[in-house]
Order: structure tokens, then C-alpha cells, then sequence
């Protein structure tokens, strides 16, 4: 089967949203399918172990300020989606975020399968933090319209589920829900890398932590807050905080008084990326809103206890009690609670751990490629 996937930004080697778009591709060609990447920054793979090829969609500037679904943009996108589509003659399309992908393919309304990934961003929205392209635009009924008109629409979350179906009103019967996933190697390949040595932590230490770019929605300074409360009690645990910007809570961390037990780093990959989840004893999210959050799966992935906020998309990860705690949002006092009962109790924290290597098995990205293909009936 000849699939194509499209998707608007494309660099995975930085992580996140396209990193779990790159591990769907490649899981496509290891179950015998060819696939081809349209996006908007790349035209040729920039990851070492991309098994697909990629074609480059060219923008005018300005879309992200003036809206990718206005004349001349959306014009200009439509017309080499279609000169793509006409070329590659492919036999099933997953576009990925609603906006502005899912617009652009229901203006198109391409005569063959296709199906459109919700991720987070594209879908949900927190107005404190002015986060969300719907509030940016007003896209609702273009939304609507466009994910309609899908033959599929991939859900991650129960969150975003509720959200299209609600307050978007498309049909129920066109949505399923898939989550993201992590990769196996994770689990499978211990790396000899010594993690606490590379990040000046004593060998007889632990560390807890946290992954993921440093702003206002992943509510990090919480996460700092929370540690100072409890780090007297704990003296041989660490906290390191991995990605874009972290660096910048090292101020906070003096003011805390906690400077010496907090590392940071801006960016990591391949196996050194998985030796940190595998040599870490506990993993929290102080997120304020999560679409599926892929560094939680690499968590379980990981065999990690969570400690995570009650918000959208963390739900769906943990299973409260079972492979880790849920705590209220912006609440530093519970997240320092929940941190400091795992942390004192080793059968708990092992439960936890044990429990996340089961779940682990929801995640594996082959089975994951199977479930999109079988819920368009191929």
C-alpha cells in the first residue's frame, strides 16, 4: 500500500509531535507499505534512521500570523497537495493536525481514503495560557466542515475526543481513538551510558524527571516548586529537567535554594535519550494541558513510576494507583505529596514500575500503524 502522510512541520530529530509522526512512517514500511512525507520545512529525511522518503511543500510567510486557512495560503497549500496526491497516487492519506492540514484536505475532499489526526494544539484550547489555534482564529465551523468530510478522524485523547464531538459536533461514528507511542527500544535495549555521571549526579543518587520544551503549559516552575518542598527529606535525589529552554529554571532553582540538585539540558537523542528515561527513578508532568503527551509514553515505555497532573491528555497515560499518582493542577504542595509518597516507599514505587512495563505494550508504534489502518477497513 502506497501511503501518504501529511503533516506541517517535519524535523524529528528535535522530538515531540514529530518525532511520533517519523516512528508512525517508519512502523508503516516495516509492515511492507511505502510512505511519503509532504511538510512544510524539509525536503529530504533529517533523521538517521528515516526509512521513508519526504517531498517539500512550499509556504508563503505569513501564515502563521495571518492564518493558514486565508487566501493566498490555503490556495497555494491545496494546489501542491494536489499536484502530491495526482504524483504519488496514493492508496490512503493520514493528514496530521486539524489545523491546518485538516482544513486543506476537506477543501480538497481527496476521492480516496483519508484520515485526519487531532493532536493537541490544533484542537484544545486553554485560555490562560492563550494557548490553542482556536483562539487564534475563528475555525470552528471550518473544523467542523473539513473533519466531517474525513473518512477518519484519529483522536489521541479522551479530552480531544470529547472536544470534536462536543463542541465541534462531528459525528462520533467517524472518530477513533489511538494514542501515541514510544519506542520499543526503550524497553528492549539498556544503554551502558552512566546517566549520573554524564549530568554530575553522585552514583548513589536517584533523579526524578522531567521532559519536554520549557513554557507556560508544561507549568515547570510548579515542578521546581514542589522539589524545594521536599528535598530536605530526600538529600540523595536529583531532579533534571530535559529540553528546549530548561536552562532558564536554573534562576528559579537559586532562588529556591535548591540550585545544587537541579540539572538541566536543552537537548538529547537516540540512545542517550533513552538511557536518561531508563536510568531515571520517577517521572513527572506538571502539565497544565497535554493533547497525548509522547514523553509519557516513553515513560511507560521506560518502566517508569509517574507522578502527573490531573489534566487532558495526562489522564489517558497513568492509571491513578496503579502505575503512578495523579495530583491537581498549579498545586505545588500535592505535587511535592505525591513525589514524596512514591519516593519513600520502594514496594510502591516497584508496583508502579512494574505496572507502567505492562501497560508499556499499548504503545508499541507496529501496533499502533496497525490500528490506523484497520480502523479505515484496510
Amino acid at each position: 500500500m502506497k501511503i501518504l502522510l501529511i503533516t506541517p512541520s517535519f524535523l524529528p530529530q528535535i522530538g515531540g509531535l514529530e518525532i511520533a509522526v517519523h516512528n508512525l512512517a517508519n512502523a508503516w514500511i516495516d509492515l511492507g507499505h511505502s510512505v511519503l512525507v509532504a511538510n512544510l520545512l524539509s525536503g529530504h529525511p533529517v533523521h538517521p534512521e528515516a526509512k521513508y522518503k519526504v517531498t517539500k511543500i512550499k509556504a508563503l510567510r505569513g501564515g502563521d500570523a495571518f492564518g493558514w486557512h486565508k487566501f493566498p495560503w490555503k490556495v497555494l497549500m491545496q494546489r501542491q497537495l494536489t499536484k502530491i496526491i495526482h504524483s504519488y497516487c496514493p492508496d490512503y492519506i493520514s493528514g496530521h493536525f486539524a489545523y491546518p492540514v485538516g482544513i486543506w484536505l476537506g477543501n480538497l475532499s481527496p476521492a480516496i481514503p483519508w484520515s485526519i489526526t487531532c493532536h493537541a494544539r490544533d484542537i484544545q484550547v486553554l485560555p490562560k495560557e492563550n494557548y490553542g489555534y482556536r483562539l487564534q482564529f475563528d475555525i470552528d465551523n471550518l473544523l467542523y466542515n473539513a473533519l466531517s468530510s474525513a473518512t477518519r478522524v484519529i483522536v489521541l485523547s479522551q479530552n480531544i475526543k470529547e472536544i470534536v464531538i462536543k463542541e465541534l459536533r462531528v459525528p462520533a461514528r467517524l472518530i477513533v481513538q489511538i494514542p501515541n507511542g514510544a519506542d520499543l527500544r526503550l524497553k528492549k535495549n539498556k544503554v551502558p551510558l552512566d546517566v549520573k555521571s554524564q549530568f554530575k549526579i553522585p552514583s548513589n543518587a536517584n533523579y526524578l524527571l522531567s521532559v519536554g520544551t520549557n513554557y507556560s503549559a508544561k507549568a515547570f516552575q510548579i515542578a521546581l516548586k514542589a522539589f524545594s518542598k521536599i528535598a530536605p527529606s530526600f538529600p540523595d535525589t536529583y531532579y533534571l529537567f530535559l529540553g528546549k529552554n530548561t536552562s532558564n529554571l536554573i534562576h528559579m532553582a537559586h532562588s529556591l535554594g535548591i540550585q545544587d540538585r537541579i540539572r538541566t539540558c536543552e537537548r538529547l537523542e537516540g540512545q542517550e535519550l533513552w538511557a536518561v528515561f531508563q536510568q531515571a527513578s520517577l517521572f513527572v508532568s506538571s502539565s497544565r494541558i497535554e493533547g497525548f503527551p509522547l514523553v509519557g509514553a516513553e515513560a511507560v515505555m521506560a518502566g517508569l513510576p509517574l507522578v502527573m497532573t490531573d489534566c487532558p491528555g495526562n489522564r489517558d497515560v497513568i492509571q491513578h494507583g496503579e502505575n503512578g499518582l495523579l495530583c491537581r493542577v498549579d498545586d505545588a504542595d500535592d505535587l511535592a505529596e505525591k513525589i514524596a509518597l512514591i519516593l519513600s516507599n520502594k514496594k510502591t514505587m516497584k508496583k508502579y514500575s512494574d505496572r507502567s512495563k505492562q501497560l508499556s505494550l499499548h504503545y508499541e508504534w507496529r501496533e499502533i500503524a496497525r490500528n490506523y489502518l484497520e480502523s479505515m477497513g484496510f
